[in-house]
C-alpha cells in the first residue's frame, strides 16, 4: 500500500560511507539506490532520491553537511529519510586506542558521539515540524567491524542502546544492523573489513524495507 497521497515520493539518504556506497563493487548500486528500487516496485510510485553523504564523516560532520540550505529544503520536503551515522566516530576512537590511548578515551569519544547523535536527531525532528506531508525516518544502529574486540563490542552495544531509545518518537524507526551483521562479517564485509560489500548492502536494503511503514515484501 502506498502510504502517501503525493504523485511522487521524495527520499533523502543521509549519512556516511555506508550511504555513499564505499565497499560496493564497481557500477553496483549503493544501499539507497537498492532501497529506492525496492519501495518503488512495491508502492508502484516514483521515488526521487537525494543523497547527502560523504565517506569518513562523523555524526557532527553529517549534521553540518545537512545544514546547507539545499539540504535543509530537501529534508523538509522528504517523506522518507534514511540515516547511517556514527561508524566513523567508532573507528576513530578504536584506532586511537590501538595507537596507545586509554580505554577511557574510547569511552569519552563514544559518549560524545551519542550526544551528537541525539542532538542531530532532535534538530531533524524540529526541522520536520515544518513539513506539511506525512514522513518517516529510518535510523540504522552500528554493526561491529571489529568483532575480535570484546571491549569495543561492549561500547558499540551501549551506543546502539542509546540509538534504539529514539524509537520512542512516532516518526522514527530503528534498523538493527548490529544483529543483522553479527556472525556475517566475513560474508557481508568488503576486503577492507569495515564497509559492506554488495551482499551486505543488499541485506541492509532488505532490512530497511522490513521497517518501512506500509511496505509489503514480494
Amino acid at each position: 500500500m502506498f502510504p502517501f497521497k503525493n504523485e511522487k515520493i521524495s527520499y533523502v539518504a543521509l549519512g556516511d560511507s555506508l550511504t555513499a556506497g564505499v565497499g560496493a563493487s564497481l557500477f553496483s548500486p549503493t544501499f539507497p539506490q537498492r532501497y529506492r528500487r525496492k519501495i518503488e516496485c512495491v508502492w508502484e510510485e516514483r521515488v526521487d532520491l537525494y543523497t547527502i553523504a560523504r565517506s569518513g564523516l562523523t555524526v557532527e560532520e553529517i549534521a553540518t553537511l545537512s545544514s546547507h540550505p539545499r539540504s535543509l529544503q530537501s529534508l523538509v520536503e522528504a517523506e522518507v529519510i534514511t540515516i547511517t551515522a556514527g561508524g566513523n566516530n567508532l573507528i576513530d576512537a578504536y584506532e586511537d586506542v590501538m595507537k596507545g590511548k586509554s580505554l577511557s578515551s574510547l569511552q569519552d569519544q563514544l559518549k560524545e558521539a551519542q550526544r551528537d547523535f541525539n542532538g542531530f536527531i532532535q534538530s531533524l525532528l524540529t526541522l520536520k515540524k515544518k513539513s506539511s506531508t506525512p514522513y518517516f525516518i529510518l535510523v540504522a544502529t552500528l554493526y561491529n567491524p571489529f568483532p575480535e574486540s570484546q571491549e569495543g563490542d561492549a561500547w558499540i552495544r551501549k551506543v546502539n542502546a542509546s540509538i534504539k531509545k529514539l524509537n520512542r518518537y512516532p516518526h522514527l524507526h530503528i534498523i538493527d544492523l548490529y544483529s543483522l551483521f553479527k556472525g556475517k562479517e566475513k560474508e557481508w564485509l568488503s576486503r577492507d573489513g569495515v564497509h559492506p560489500n554488495d551482499k551486505g548492502y543488499e541485506a541492509m536494503a532488505r532490512a530497511f524495507c522490513e521497517q518501512t511503514p506500509s511496505y509489503q515484501s514480494r
